[in-house]
Formats: structure tokens, C-alpha cells, sequence
């Protein structure tokens, strides 16, 4: 009897130190569990609108807004952020921007190339600084300024290249004055420019245009996670149009503009168990009807058929 007590009080013992340490590598690793499912989202470079140069040096206002705007967006949503650096670089190696291909038609390539599925993108409108005629503190005159800064983009869908929203900032603060020399040599993140009339004025515009960006990201990623458990579009090649055809599906199975398509025919290879989907095309989606929608060939390996199935790529 003795043995038997001392046997179970081992075996006790035993599940209750096996229970410990798994629940402890469960407690100390939670996100194992749980993967991120968060879309991501670069801010590509803002370009300068025409906007009057009242500043005589080398100033970098655009990558300066960048920044900030990027910076502001951070832990605002259910997303992540590339880092500048990261698009700073693979953009450069691919020569965007300089050649001022960096909008919406081109957002599926560099979307591709950052890993992103929404891009950010916008311009400087505005970005102004001048005296005032003065003000009085202590009944003694001081000169006035004026700042103004706006902001306005887009938010792009990186898969199709749809306009998601645009997007608008602004911006304006009055101050003391100041030579213009204060500025000089002085970065966007420094304190003396966020203290100053300018800086304040950025900094209202930037934070306009991320709040305003937030809620489109965000919308845009409830939209994309719902997609993701919706069974996947497929369909067939029911008539042929030039340089195109026409798909048996449409908004109510959830096809959109702009939308790509693979179109590819089944066929049955003897030796092999399942039918085999052999590649015959591309197709993107210009427009669109209740149960049926056109698509236009973006690239073609073998002449398309009626029958031949599609899938939204």
C-alpha cells in the first residue's frame, strides 16, 4: 500500500511539473501563437508643389515632411511601416523618382518591390513664411510672421493600384519674427524648429494629413482582411473581345476595377492524378457589372479560349 501511495504521489508530481513548464513556454512565448496579420504600408518621398523658395539655402523640406509624416503614422493603426531607409534604397536602385514615375500607375511594381500593400503618397502645396506688421506685448512692438504649411496624397492599394482616398493636411501659426537666417542649417526634428513659427505650422499639417491617413489605412485594412476570408474568386472566359474578354463574374462575387485575373485552362495529362491548370494569360479589370465583368489582356502565352477558367490573382 505504501508503495502505491509513494508511486502516485510521483506521478503527481510528475504531470504537475510537465503542466508547469508548459504553461511557462506558452506565457513566455504568446506570439508564437498569434501571427501578425497586419497589412504594410510605405510612405513613399512627398515632391514640392509650387511652392515660393523664400529660403536661400539647401533645405530638404520634402524628406523633412517625409519624416515627420512617416514618424506621425507610427502605432496609429493595424499596419506596419517600412522604414525610410528601406524605400530610400530600393527605390533609388530602381531609379524612381528621379523619373517621376512614382504614382499610382506604377504603385503594383513598387509595391512589389517594398513588400507593401498600401502606399502613401503626397505633395508639399504650401509651405509659406513672412512678416506681419507687428504686435505689442508690454506695450513694446515686436515684429509679427506668419507660417503656413499644406499638405495633400493619396493612399494606394499596391496590388491594383486603386485610389483608396485622398488625403489633406494644413497648417498655420503666427509668432514673433525672425531673420531668416534662424532656420538655416536647422533639420525638421530639431527643437528650435519645432519651437519656431514654421515648425508649428508643419506640425499642425502633418498631423491633419496622418490622422486623415489613419482612417483611410484603416478602412483599407478591415476591407483587406475581410477579402482574405471570402473563397477565392474564380470563374470562366465566357466570350472574347479584342485585346480582351469577358468573365462570368462580377460585383456581387466581389470583382473590382483594376483587379488582376490569371486565366488558365484545365486539362487532364494522363500519369497524373490531378488535372493540371496550364497558364494562358493575364487580364486586368476595366469595368465591371453585377455578374460579369471585362478584363484586358495584360500578357497572353497562348491564344484564350471560351471555357478557360480565371482566378483573381
Amino acid at each position: 500500500m505504501v508503495r502505491e501511495s509513494s508511486w502516485f504521489v510521483r506521478r503527481l508530481l510528475t504531470l504537475v511539473i510537465t503542466a508547469s513548464l508548459t504553461l511557462g513556454a506558452f506565457i513566455a512565448c504568446p506570439a508564437a501563437a498569434q501571427p501578425d496579420n497586419r497589412i504594410t504600408v510605405a510612405v513613399l518621398d512627398f515632391k514640392m508643389g509650387d511652392v515660393y523658395k523664400w529660403w536661400t539655402w539647401n533645405w530638404d523640406v520634402s524628406g523633412g515632411v517625409t519624416a515627420l509624416v512617416t514618424d506621425a503614422l507610427v502605432g496609429k493603426g493595424q499596419y506596419r511601416i517600412v522604414e525610410r531607409s528601406r524605400i530610400t534604397q530600393v527605390l533609388g536602385e530602381q531609379d524612381f523618382g528621379q523619373s517621376g514615375r512614382v504614382d499610382e500607375s506604377s504603385a503594383v511594381e513598387i509595391g512589389k518591390l517594398l513588400g507593401a500593400r498600401v502606399l502613401v503618397y503626397g505633395t508639399v502645396t504650401e509651405f509659406n513664411f513672412a512678416s506681419t506688421g507687428g504686435i505689442k506685448i508690454g506695450g513694446v512692438g515686436l515684429g509679427g510672421s506668419k507660417a503656413r504649411t499644406k499638405l495633400s496624397g493619396r493612399v494606394v492599394d499596391a496590388q491594383t493600384g486603386e485610389i483608396l482616398g485622398s488625403i489633406v493636411g494644413e497648417g498655420e501659426e503666427t509668432g514673433l519674427s525672425f531673420s531668416l537666417n534662424t532656420y538655416r542649417g536647422i533639420s525638421f526634428s530639431a527643437k528650435e524648429f519645432k519651437d519656431s513659427t514654421v515648425g508649428k505650422s508643419v506640425e499642425k499639417a502633418v498631423n491633419a494629413f496622418a490622422e486623415d491617413a489613419v482612417g483611410k489605412i484603416n478602412a483599407a485594412s478591415m476591407r483587406l482582411t475581410m477579402d482574405a476570408y471570402r473563397p477565392a474568386l474564380t470563374g470562366f472566359v465566357a466570350g472574347l473581345i479584342p485585346n480582351g474578354v469577358i468573365i462570368n463574374i462580377g460585383s456581387n462575387a466581389g470583382v473590382m476595377k483594376n483587379q488582376y485575373f490569371d486565366v488558365f485552362r484545365v486539362m487532364v495529362v494522363a500519369g497524373v492524378a490531378e488535372p493540371v491548370r496550364v497558364p494562358v494569360g493575364v487580364i486586368k479589370i476595366v469595368s465591371v457589372d453585377p455578374n460579369a465583368a471585362v478584363g484586358m489582356f495584360e500578357s497572353v502565352t497562348s491564344p484564350v479560349q471560351v471555357g478557360d477558367a480565371v482566378a483573381k490573382k
